[in-house]
């Protein structure tokens, strides 16, 4: 249905501007952001470095090409999700729920670029890492418990998401997206993660709180 964008200019400086967006569908609000916007500008420079010892996405399966190697050890639901036809391709450097029953702490990594080739925009690129970067956070909280999207009695959604884009990249080239969950509890998780280019640039960092209730069946 129909989506009405509000949006606040709060703020034009001459390096940065700020913006509120609400988005209202059927006459209430589905969506609250704020963002900020800063011209390009020269200034001191450190970044973490990038994770040492992760496979090239070359050496690692396709989410799907798991899935065909364990059949129907696979939740049906799982499987039915793999067949569609996202403008993503992710490859997990590790297994994890529910490619595997084991609890995963710590960092999680896994390569990821779109499909097709993209225009050089830098802002679709952005734009495309926006949207990516919500694939897979709220699984990293649950994989801390053994669990998945597919356990029966799950009830997950995101609850607010941040992201923070230091500087340029190509979305359809390969991207390292590590993450980890440092706080799960009261139905919440917590995580937060970082886009490494393959030439180990951190080009973005991303936090983000969803709801992980699980009730018994």
């Amino acid at each position: 249905k129909p989506v009405l964008y509000r949006v606040e200019r709060d703020m034009d400086g001459n390096s940065f501007a700020t913006r509120r967006v609400i988005a209202i569908q059927n006459g209430q609000p589905i969506l609250n952001m704020a963002a900020s916007f800063q011209v390009q500008e020269e200034g001191m420079s450190y970044a973490t470095e990038m994770p040492a010892g992760i496979p090239a996405p070359e050496d690692c399966m396709t989410e799907k090409q798991m899935a065909e190697a364990l059949g129907d050890k696979l939740p049906e639901s799982f499987r039915r999700f793999l067949r569609w036809n996202r403008p993503v391709e992710i490859r997990p450097c590790q297994m994890m729920p529910p490619f595997s029953e084991d609890p995963v702490t710590g960092e999680s990594y896994r390569w990821i670029k779109t499909k097709a080739a993209m225009p050089d925009d830098p802002n679709l690129h952005r734009g495309a890492l926006v949207y990516s970067s919500d694939m897979g956070l709220i699984g990293v909280a649950l994989a801390v418990h053994g669990v998945t999207f597919h356990t029966p009695g799950m009830r997950v959604a995101s609850l607010d998401h941040a992201i923070w884009i230091h500087s340029d990249f190509r979305m359809d080239d390969w991207l390292l997206f590590c993450m980890e969950s440092p706080w799960t509890g009261g139905g919440r998780g917590l995580t937060r993660a970082r886009f490494f280019t393959r030439d180990g640039r951190l080009v973005a960092t991303v936090a983000q709180e969803g709801m992980t209730r699980r009730k018994q069946v």
